[in-house]
Order: structure tokens, then sequence, then C-alpha cells
């Protein structure tokens, strides 16, 4: 019997091996590139959008700046209209110094608070575009993977470790601001929760950002052997994302790892002891917002009144005014003779500001009321800048009428005596005869002889009555 020829079933069965083994390694591969990695766990986020949140709220610290150096300036400008006022009101040069200085001192306290608004202006915007710089870095990051995991029901970029997050919806649902603001709440400085002098306090350890249990469920940290197969090379070369505060380590398979550093602990008040790292720039570059310089000036009308009326303000001021004297008797000296006049404007030597505050209300001034026309009222019913400023106008247009008569006065009293000159020389010139006496004489020879005044003429003194 012939044997069966077995070559040709042979030659099939390595070929279907190679078929499968081909096969095998096919989807293998295709395992390969569809390999994921862990998401990122919503806890660790929300320590970051904390962040990402006090960063935003640095435009916060520079509204609050600008609004009480605008609230200084405010208050000092209408006072020092206010207390000039009634330097030009007051019924002594006393009062009046005490209340011009006053006003000086008022002009002072608004243009500080002017110069130091124009100075920390630069430093301010600065720290508030490095502020939303950072915010904006880390909540796109932020956004990306919410919006990744809202994508699909298998992706879990973010994750309470196994579950998928609920909080994909919005950035404030894990505590980040809306990438659009539409107000700035003023603030004085950063939750100290959360940034502090030392650095960023809600990151005081090193915390685990990836999930650990779900860890093939998110392609953001896959790594390849230089391919453009995945976002990173699968060297595991550290990088840094979302303003450099998120550390990331990719695989080409599930291990890949996320922390947030502990980034507390930086430096001292709000400054890095170093900056070579970009956690601590931005620290740094943050905490210029707390370094904005402040104005001492008073902030409200009542506190610019009492300050510039204090017995320590002005005293200051009106030594400068009055000159050192060699009296022997007590209060002589300059400071001694200022605290003198002060008391004696105030009537009383205790509570000057409180007295002073009283004299000044119950001066008298022009109030304009309508038709253009003026009546007269107490300073301490103004209440209203433009009020004050109209009576301020008043008051020197008054100031510079008297001034002006009082200086015509002098011309107006030559006149009249040169009238009573002319008039003496016009009567003598009509005198004929015997009549050019008594203050007249004549004067010159033939055409050219005239009755003119006597200069040296003295009338007889009229003779004693005998008793």
């Amino acid at each position: 019997m012939k044997k069966a020829d077995t070559t040709a079933s042979k030659t099939v069965a390595w070929r279907l091996h190679g078929v499968q083994l081909i096969f095998l390694l096919l989807c293998a591969s295709a395992l390969s590139v569809r390999a994921s990695s862990p998401g990122f766990l919503e806890s660790g986020f929300k320590k970051l959008c904390k962040v990402a949140a006090e960063a935003r709220s640095a435009g916060g610290i520079a509204l609050e700046h600008i609004q009480k150096l605008q609230a200084q300036a405010n208050a000092a400008t209408d006072e020092a209209q206010r207390l000039t006022l009634a330097a030009l009101a007051s019924t002594t040069d006393e009062e009046t110094l005490v209340f011009g200085v006053a006003a000086e001192q008022a002009r002072d306290w608004a243009r500080a608070a002017l110069s130091i608004l124009s100075t920390t202006a630069e430093q301010a915007i600065t720290a508030t575009g490095n502020g939303a710089a950072a915010s904006g870095n880390i909540s796109e990051i932020v956004s990306i993977l919410q919006k990744s995991t809202k994508s699909g029901a298998a992706r879990k970029c973010i994750a309470t470790e196994a579950a998928k997050s609920a909080n994909i919806n919005t950035l404030t649902q894990l505590g980040c601001p809306e990438k659009i603001q539409k107000t700035t709440a003023a603030k004085t400085n950063f939750d100290p929760q959360t940034i502090d002098q030392e650095g960023f306090k809600a990151m005081q350890g090193t915390t685990t950002l990836h999930a650990t249990t779900d860890n093939n469920v998110c392609a953001f940290m896959i790594g390849s052997s230089n391919t453009a197969a995945a976002l990173w090379d699968s060297t595991p070369t550290a990088t840094t994302v979302a303003a450099d505060l998120i550390t990331i380590r990719p695989h080409a398979g599930n291990q890949a790892t996320a922390t947030l550093g502990a980034l507390h602990n930086l430096g001292s008040g709000f400054q890095a002891t170093a900056e070579t790292t970009p956690a601590q720039k931005l620290f740094t570059a943050l905490g210029q917002i707390t370094k904005l310089a402040k104005s001492n000036s008073p902030t409200t009308a009542a506190e610019v009144i009492a300050a510039a009326l204090s017995l320590d303000n002005l005293q200051l001021k009106i030594e400068k005014q009055i000159q050192e004297t060699t009296d022997t008797t007590a209060g002589t000296t300059t400071a001694g003779r200022a605290k003198t006049l002060i008391q004696k404007v105030a009537k009383t030597t205790s509570n000057e500001a409180q007295a002073l505050k009283k004299i000044m209300d119950k001066l008298y001034v022009k109030k304009k009321i309508a038709g253009g026309t003026a009546t007269t009222v107490e300073l301490g019913t103004l209440s209203q800048p433009e009020e004050i400023g109209d009576a301020l106008l008043i008051a020197m247009s008054e100031l510079k009428a008297a001034a002006a008569k009082k200086l015509t006065c002098p011309t107006s009293e030559q006149e009249g005596r040169t009238k009573s000159i002319e008039g003496k020389n016009k009567d003598c010139s009509e005198k004929k005869g015997a009549e050019c006496k008594d203050g007249c004489k004549w004067e010159g020879t033939g055409e050219n002889k005239r009755c003119v005044v006597d200069k040296d003429y003295k009338p007889k003194q009229a003779e004693g009555v005998k008793t």
C-alpha cells in the first residue's frame, strides 16, 4: 500500500502557525498602542484649584490698595478745602494761622496718597498679571482633563481613585476660578490657609496626584520611545505642568505618576529664599502684591479733621511759622508759643481738636443758592464738596475785592490832597488888591504879577480868653 504524502499538510500547518504568530504580534502591537495611564485624583486638583483661585485674587488685593489710596486722597483734598475756607472766614490772625496750617497738612496727605498710588501702580499691575497667568495655566490643565473625562464613559482623567469624578462640568466644581471674571472683589491679603508668608500652605506635604486603583483610564501621561504615539517620551524624566506645580513622570504602560510637591516653607515675608524653581519664582512674584507701599494718611473726612487739628500736628506746623524769642517768661520758646497760640484759639487746654472743630463749624461763610445769589450760613452746615468749593470761591472773591479797595485808598487820599492844593491855588488867583492875604501873596512883577498861595503862611493864633 502506498504511503500518503504528508508534505502538503505540514506546509499548511506551518503556514497557519505563521499567520497566528503574526496575528498575535499585531494584537500585541495594537494593545500597546491602546495602552493608557492613570487618571488624576480629584482631591489633589481641589488643592491645586485653591492656589489658582488665590493667584487670581491678586487683582482684588490690588483693588483694595487702589481704593484705599483714592479714599485717602479724596478725603484729604475735600477737607483741605474746608479748612482753607475756615482760614478765610476766621475773625482773628491766630484763627487764620491755625486753620491755614491744618489745611496745608491735609493737602500734604492728599499729595502723599496720590504719589504712592502713582509709584505702586506698575508693581500692582505686574503682580496681578502674574497671578492671572498662573491661575489660567492651572485652570486650563484642569479644564482639559475635565472635558476629556466627560467625553467618554471609559475615560477617568479626573477620578476619585476608582470612580469617575462627577465634578467635570465647570471649573468652580473643583474650586478653580471661572475663565471670565465679571467683577473683582477687593480683599486685603491672600487666604492664609492657601498662600501665607512662607509659601503655598495648601501644599504643605507632597501629594500623590495619580490614581493607583484605576491606572489605565487616561491617555494624558502615556509615554513612548520618541514617537508621535504619545504626548511624552517614556524616559522617566520629570515634566512639570499647571504653572509647573504638577510633576509627572510619563510611562509607556500604566506606571505613570503625578505629584504635587511640598511647596510650603519656601521663604518668609512672601519672598522665597531662592528663585531657582518655578514654584519659588511664582511665590515671590505673587508676594509682590503684598509689599505695596502704604500711606499713613487718614481715610475719612472725620479722621482728616481730627488729625489735622490735633495739638501735636498744629504745634509742629506753627513752630515753623513763628520766630524764636528771648523772653524769659513761661512759654516763650517756639514750641511753647505755638502751643499757647493754639490753646488760645481753641479756648481750652485739652481736647483742642474737638474744640477747634466746633469753632470752625460756627464760622460764617457764604453759600451759593439758586439764581446765583449767596446767603450767609455756618460752615458746619455745608456737607458737600461742591458747596465748600462754591463758598471758597466766594470768600476768595471777597478777599480779593477787599484787598483791591485797600490798595486804592492811598491813591484816593493823594488825589484829595492834590485837588485841595489846586482849589487853594484857584482861590488865590481870583483875589485882587488887598484881598491877596491870609494865605495868599503877590508874586512876580508887571504883567507877571499874580496872587498865589503863600506856602509859608501861618495863621495867627487866637488870643486866649482871660478868666
